[in-house]
């Protein structure tokens, strides 16, 4: 097995970070052969922030922190953590949050962190986000990692997943709009793969398809919210 090195692995994410910010807001910005891809990332976000969503929050592998704003606007939670390894990502996130109203900007806070290091309380989060996040984590760190989520979620909390899949429609391959073989992705989740590995931890897995017309096994991206911490 090849040994973790924290540096490699926080310069592979400032190499390939995730530009959800400007794909959700700035698409000028978007390279042309991504803007394809636009619409998927808006709606992935619309069906997470449906999801329930409690007062304490954590929002890990939050790239530029345009999502967990959105979370803290959607939901007025009285605290919201974002974490990343992306030392850019974390000060451009900072950077949008000195721009938002006082009431919200008092909620949000940011850091720079590895998963597995961070050291809040046991049973401190009422809902935790890890979107487009499990993918990204070392290979033999995925265990560590999820274990200390859960650890910090409260027992009657919720966890919220979301990852590329696998075996999307053929509709998505067709089009070029399957994400699973990025780069940094460090494994891939069929539906049933996901549910075992949450399966470990929580005792209720439910999915959600991207769009409506279409079961959760055959979107584009395996979308979850987990509940009943064993």
């Amino acid at each position: 097995m090849v040994k973790f090195s924290k540096k490699k692995h926080e310069e592979e994410a400032e190499r390939y970070r995730d530009r959800i910010g400007d794909r959700l807001f700035n698409p000028d910005r978007v390279d042309p052969d991504k803007k394809h891809l636009i619409q998927d990332d808006i709606q992935r976000v619309n069906r997470v922030l449906q999801l329930p969503c409690g007062k304490i929050v954590l929002d890990v592998g939050c790239s530029d922190g345009s999502v967990t704003i959105e979370i803290a606007k959607k939901w007025l939670p009285e605290k919201i953590v974002g974490v990343d390894i992306a030392g850019s990502a974390i000060r451009e996130a900072k950077e949008m949050k000195r721009k938002l109203e006082p009431f919200l900007r008092k909620r949000i806070s940011f850091l720079k962190k590895f998963i597995e290091d961070l050291n809040f309380p046991d049973d401190y989060f009422d809902t935790i986000y890890a979107c487009e996040t499990l993918e990204h984590i070392a290979q033999g760190r995925l265990e560590i990692a999820v274990d200390n989520l859960v650890r910090m979620l409260k027992k009657e909390g919720n966890m919220i997943v979301t990852v590329p899949n696998r075996d999307p429609a053929e509709k998505y391959v067709k089009e070029n709009r399957a994400r699973w073989d990025w780069p940094t992705h460090y494994r891939y989740f069929y539906l049933h793969t996901l549910k075992d590995f949450l399966s470990r931890y929580f005792t209720n897995i439910e999915f959600f398809p991207l769009y409506d017309d279409e079961q959760p096994s055959e979107s584009i991206y395996l979308i979850c919210n987990c509940t009943g911490k064993k």
